[in-house]
């Protein structure tokens, strides 16, 4: 046999494994594989690490022994997606990136205040992400390309995130009667 490679298991060889057994058959395949996916990245060995549990917990569910080594492939692919899938919903804009709120000023022109105060409460009824998409371009220095170049898209996609967001800001300002007649 070539060293590396090891025999298919049977079903008494999963029935002995260990995790001291498992750890030495798999721990290197799968920081290859999670080498292969994610590339040089700071978290890698504690997702082989979070991926060798996973195996540790579920192998002994497992109904034929011969998969053993496709299902520990699979469960290294599926955590490193699901950590992907986690830094994408991490790296939208956030309204902890915006400066913090300083004391309000009086403000004499009460009109001027009543419509703002009815903008704000639109502005708390839209999702999210797109109220912290249009509170950073409206209320700070930040660009289009900034915030692109920060959450690590295309500029491309946050345009057309402002475009959907500022859609839905205008429909809800729309249905609003006070500041329906002032856009």
């Amino acid at each position: 046999m070539i060293e590396g490679q090891q025999r298919e298991l049977t079903v008494q060889d999963v029935a002995a494994l260990t995790p001291e057994r498992l750890h030495a058959r798999y721990a290197w395949r799968i920081a290859r594989r999670v080498q292969s996916m994610l590339g040089s990245d700071d978290e890698r060995e504690d997702l082989v690490q979070e991926v060798l549990i996973a195996v540790f917990q579920g192998f002994g569910g497992l109904r034929d022994p011969a998969c053993l080594d496709g299902w520990v492939a699979q469960v290294t692919a599926n955590k490193v997606r699901a950590l992907i899938r986690h830094r994408r919903t991490r790296s939208h804009a956030s309204l902890e990136a915006l400066p913090e709120r300083q004391m309000p000023s009086f403000q004499s022109n009460l009109d001027a205040r009543f419509l703002a105060s009815r903008a704000v409460r639109v502005i708390d009824r839209l999702p999210a992400s797109d109220r912290a998409l249009l509170l950073a371009l409206w209320f700070s220095p930040a660009t289009l390309d900034s915030i692109a170049a920060d959450s690590g898209c295309a500029p491309i996609t946050v345009r057309r995130r402002f475009s959907r967001a500022r859609t839905r800001f205008e429909r809800l300002v729309r249905r609003d009667p006070v500041l329906a007649g002032r856009v």
